[in-house]
């Protein structure tokens, strides 16, 4: 299977233009006259990650996160991502990368999230593009009122997990949640405006107290657990629409693995 089609088949998805300013979604290291047999969906890219489609003999690897986020003006060999890079070439690995073009568009990260917590409906967080009906996180109204013990239940439920960060202003009940993988901390205010608690990932210290001054309760269960549904996610696409690819997931939190 030729990548241009591939890259076709996602770009009429999630388009590339749908991406926000900052971000560089699409093409990282990339050969599209290359045909395709392999494919590893993985979040991050990583050292392990590479190991893993090197041992799989993968042609393509398709991330959410991309492996550039600006410029480089030279590939040190010497350094971590130079030796990643170095490598990735050698083994003529092709990476693409959806990034916030997932993230905003309408059957993307937040449509993910908003399923995997039991809703089909949910209103946009925040706007970026009112024509193209795209933006960040979601708003969905609770099936019933839920207090501190359900709703933690709740999400450890669904997401799958055992720990989160829970941060209260006071003993409530909760009717609207909002929500947004990621890295959710800019849009604090929004969420304060719209919902009684807010749900996302890698909230710091002064977005708690931005929160607290606004009345708003969070809920942060991690930049990895809010966005790994996007593995499964493209992997469901593949097995549908291009059945002649071998396709292997790499779901692994490498940076919290490295951390501990």
């Amino acid at each position: 299977m030729n990548l241009k089609y591939i890259i076709k088949l996602f770009e009429e998805l999630y388009p590339e233009r749908y991406s926000d300013d900052w971000d560089n979604s699409g093409g990282q290291v990339i050969n599209f006259e290359k045909d395709i047999n392999n494919v590893v969906i993985a979040l991050d890219i990583s050292d392990k990650l590479i190991d893993f489609a090197v041992e799989n003999k993968a042609d393509l690897i398709i991330s959410h996160h991309p492996i550039f986020f600006s410029g480089i003006d030279k590939i040190d060999i010497s350094t971590y991502k130079g030796k990643m890079i170095k490598r990735i070439i050698d083994n003529e690995i092709n990476i693409y990368s959806m990034h916030t073009n997932f993230d905003m568009a309408n059957l993307g990260m937040t449509k993910l999230i908003a399923k995997k917590l039991g809703y089909d409906y949910f209103e946009i967080l925040k706007t970026k593009d009112i024509d193209k009906n795209i933006g960040y996180g979601g708003i969905i109204d609770l099936k019933k009122d839920l207090n501190k013990d359900e709703i933690i239940s709740l999400i450890k439920d669904k997401f799958k997990i055992d720990k989160l960060n829970f941060f209260s202003t006071g003993d409530k009940t909760y009717k609207k949640l909002s929500f947004c993988g990621g890295s959710g901390g800019d849009f604090i205010k929004d969420a304060a405006q719209v919902s009684d608690i807010y749900l996302t990932g890698d909230i710091k210290h002064h977005d708690y107290q931005l929160a607290y001054e606004l009345g708003l309760d969070i809920i942060d269960v991690g930049h990895y657990n809010s966005e790994r549904f996007f593995i499964k996610y493209i992997n469901d696409i593949i097995k549908k629409k291009i059945k002649s690819l071998n396709v292997e997931i790499f779901d692994r939190n490498v940076f919290k693995s490295i951390i501990k």
